[in-house]
């Protein structure tokens, strides 16, 4: 298991879809997420705010205050008490429960035997799915409760979603501004409805204080918006708006419905296929992959994850020296009709060509996607890629006149179906952009 990021440090970086990072005040780039390297930066960037310095610097003191008598807890001493031991336990179980650590863990003969080296009974694993599960969970609704009842203002985010045995659901999230998951709601047999949709938003809201709501964020769907509109007609003061990185992906779904984009990422996407099947194949290109020094395999594009349609195209610019070298090897080669489109330049012509078109737009999703509270990067984060997008259209050769009318059209309708006078003033009433690129 990988080590979990330090989000004092990753909350003030992009991730990008190459796995590189961009710090989030001064865009300056790694190529791989280095906390240490990441924080030092942080510490000395000009554009960091003091703020963020200083809870860096309290972090690190507190931690460097921790010696090992502090941290060590002598489970044999006389002392420990059994209130402690079970506290200890509480602990335990809680830790088990959060990071979704299997509970068989408490029966490996290896943990049982760690642990009776430390003279700790592990609680079973009856105990820890009954009676720790429910007083765990108990505990931490009211304390996000009381939390959230004693904030002064709130956004409320919405999503439907079809689990693994077709059940329709929404989950609610509550942000002041850090998220908090609320509430999973089973819809059973009740029709996604703006009527049901309002009603059942409504519920969640009371139970906080309706006045304490500013936004309610949900995705592009006509009933979810039409029933934020229901709302708002109840509620003035609320302001519905429709998911920015949402919206981004329509765009790239747009852009992709152009014929020539279509049959392009059809073409791409039946490559990859063909060679991640077959064994034989795959196995030949990772052994090539090394004699190239080439460490990134192909990937397929996913519906459930935004802009990956960016990393498939990616993964086979990256692997064009391993990919031709597959289809001229003379012991093993992929079908004729996959051959010939490896060795054809006109097909990496249009990887290029689909990349410059596409990656701004992912790039966009993937600084609004996330925890991070960002509606004041919403405003430019839209208009730089309005204008990237008009820069790089009239090079692009696979595309005839009438498709780039259309995916301008589909620029044009996307960011006003996305900006609102709250972004614009959130841009204004940021210090670091002060409203500079707004006009009248």
């Amino acid at each position: 298991m990988g080590r979990s990021k330090n989000h004092t440090i990753w909350r003030h970086y992009h991730q990008l879809p190459d796995n590189s990072v961009k710090c989030s005040f001064c865009e300056k780039l790694y190529k791989k997420g280095h906390v240490i390297k990441m924080q030092q930066h942080l510490l000395t960037c000009f554009k960091c705010p003091q703020a963020v310095k200083k809870q860096i610097n309290d972090v690190n003191k507190s931690q460097s205050n921790l010696t090992p008598e502090s941290t060590t807890t002598s489970l044999n001493s006389e002392n420990t008490s059994t209130e402690n031991i079970r506290n200890l336990r509480e602990e335990f179980a809680k830790a088990l429960l959060i990071t979704g650590t299997p509970l068989a863990m408490v029966e490996h003969p290896l943990w049982v035997k760690f642990f009776e080296k430390l003279n700790f009974k592990l609680p079973n694993r009856k105990s820890i799915a009954t009676k720790y599960l429910e007083k765990i969970y108990k505990e931490m609704n009211k304390e996000i409760s009381d939390d959230l009842k004693a904030s002064n203002f709130l956004h409320l985010q919405c999503d439907g979603w079809t689990d693994v045995c077709n059940e329709g659901i929404i989950n609610f999230l509550i942000s002041k501004p850090e998220p908090v998951f609320i509430k999973s709601l089973n819809t059973l047999d009740n029709r996604h409805t703006s009527e049901y949709l309002s009603c059942e938003t409504e519920k969640v809201m009371k139970s906080y204080g309706v006045s304490k709501f500013v936004v309610l964020i949900g995705d592009n769907a006509r009933n979810v918006q039409k029933s934020f509109e229901r709302i708002k007609n109840k509620y003035p003061h609320i302001v519905p708006l429709n998911c920015a990185a949402h919206t981004m992906n329509l765009l790239c779904v747009d852009v992709i419905k152009a014929p020539e984009v279509k049959a392009f990422i059809d073409l791409a996407t039946d490559v990859i296929k063909n060679i991640k099947k077959s064994q034989i194949l795959s196995a030949l290109l990772s052994k090539i992959r090394k004699e190239k020094s080439s460490s990134q395999s192909l990937k397929l594009s996913c519906k459930t994850r935004w802009g990956s349609h960016v990393s498939a195209l990616k993964s086979l610019k990256i692997n064009k020296a391993a990919l031709q070298t597959l289809a001229v090897n003379d012991n093993l080669q992929p079908t004729p009709d996959i051959k010939s489109t490896l060795l054809n330049e006109d097909f990496w012509s249009m990887i290029e060509q689909s990349i410059s078109v596409l990656e701004p737009i992912a790039e966009s999703i993937f600084k609004l996607e996330g925890n991070e509270f960002n509606i004041h990067e919403v405003f430019m984060v839209l208009r730089n890629l309005k204008s990237k997008l008009e820069f790089v259209l009239p090079t692009i050769t696979m595309l005839d006149d009438e498709s780039k009318e259309n995916i301008k059209t589909y620029i044009e309708r996307r960011v006003k179906q996305c900006i609102k006078p709250i972004h614009y003033a959130a841009y204004m009433f940021d210090p670091k952009a002060a409203g500079i690129e707004l006009n009248q």
